[in-house]
């Protein structure tokens, strides 16, 4: 009985470091690495940016969107990916706001949007494109003054199955804590 505990015991801390490597590999792999391949900006009014070459299949693409929006202006800013004919493969976007007012207690509050970032796999090597397609309530003098910043990297590897990875080696470790042993949560985490 105390060698099945033992052996238990050093399983849990197996899938524990595996699911701390794990968890850790996601994060630096979703924070660092890739090659820049576009940063340039369009007008508030839209615009396509690229060539942008891709030298491997499936490489997935990492998409930095930023725009300073006057006070009370709100934005939708769709990109495009399209092909070497400039034909659409797929789209993307999110909203951009700045916004101000008061609370129902007479407190002044201020908030705005104005990044997003978003992946995209590519799925051949090639020239793509991006077309910046904005809906906005800026005036047409706003649009064209105005600008709308995009940055686009290379992702080395995909975070993906390393979050999975980790996700499931914690689940794991905590059913094998609970399955016979009757270990609480605190206690399973105290061990380590």
């Amino acid at each position: 009985m105390t060698e099945t505990k033992s052996q238990k015991a050093i399983i849990r801390r197996l899938l524990f470091l595996f699911a701390a490597l794990s968890l850790f590999t996601s994060l630096v792999i979703n924070l660092v690495g890739g090659q820049p391949k576009v940063s340039d900006t369009v007008l508030a009014a839209g615009g396509t940016l690229g060539p942008i070459h891709i030298d491997e299949p499936n490489t997935i693409l990492r998409v930095r969107v930023r725009q300073n929006l006057p006070l009370n202006h709100w934005s939708y800013v769709t990109l495009e990916l399209l092909d070497d004919q400039k034909r659409y493969l797929t789209g993307f976007g999110d909203e951009f706001w700045s916004e101000d007012g008061y609370d129902s207690d007479g407190y002044y509050w201020r908030e705005s949007e104005g990044t997003y970032k978003a992946r995209v796999t590519v799925p051949k090597a090639g020239d793509y494109y991006l077309k910046v397609k904005p809906e906005s309530n800026l005036s047409s003098g706003q649009k064209r003054t105005g600008n709308i910043a995009v940055s686009v990297k290379t992702a080395s590897f995909s975070p993906i199955p390393h979050l999975a990875a980790g996700i499931i080696a914690i689940i794991a470790w905590f059913v094998l804590g609970f399955i016979g042993g009757g270990t609480s949560p605190l206690a399973a985490l105290r061990e380590h």
